[in-house]
């Protein structure tokens, strides 16, 4: 009798012990996942054939940077896209910040040519954006996303280089006075 009881025990200890793994794991391994893969990746394009892949500076009233990452004007069908932007040099385990990123945590979007429907999942493009201490930054970004049938998954790394420039479109006032007048 004793025996049962001690097994018992252990079994119930067992399943005690061993508890579904929660959505918010998940999605934490998910993103460690990516970061690690971006952090290992080899060959990176400063661009891509099947989308457009671009970037932007704003200052914050506080002197620090923040960045802006967008993928946008799909070539070809893009299903459950994910993106991930990670400063370049940044472990995920050192960071002690969350990097921007979409369609890891909760539902992936759609990119599909000339067709936008956002309540069925279909965006125009995905903007990321994060902040950072210095007016320029090097950015790692992955962009995975699935065929049109959702089987084949394709995943790209791209390098982005990014600075920050005060009123690039202030045109510069001519050393010439001009005065209105005529004839």
């Amino acid at each position: 009798m004793r025996r049962l009881m001690i097994v018992l025990t252990l079994c119930a200890a067992l399943i005690c012990g061993c508890r579904k793994q929660s959505e918010e794991d998940i999605y934490r391994v998910n993103y460690e996942a990516y970061c690690r893969s971006l952090a290992e990746a080899t060959k990176l394009s400063p661009m891509s054939k099947y989308y457009s892949v671009s970037g932007a500076m704003s200052e914050l009233p506080d002197g620090t940077y923040r960045y802006y990452v967008f993928v946008d004007n799909p070539k070809i069908a893009m299903n459950d896209v994910v993106v991930l932007a990670v400063e370049s040099g940044m472990e995920y385990s050192a960071s002690g910040k969350m990097m921007p990123s979409s369609g890891i945590f909760g539902t992936p979007f759609s990119l599909i040519p000339y067709q936008v429907n956002k309540a069925n999942g279909f965006v125009k493009g995905i903007m990321l954006n994060g902040e950072c201490a210095e007016d320029h930054v090097n950015l790692r970004v992955l962009v995975e996303w699935k065929d049109r049938s959702r089987k084949n998954t394709t995943r790209e790394f791209i390098e982005l280089s990014l600075s920050y420039e005060a009123d690039p479109y202030v045109p510069q006032e001519s050393s010439e006075e001009t005065e209105g007048g005529g004839d």
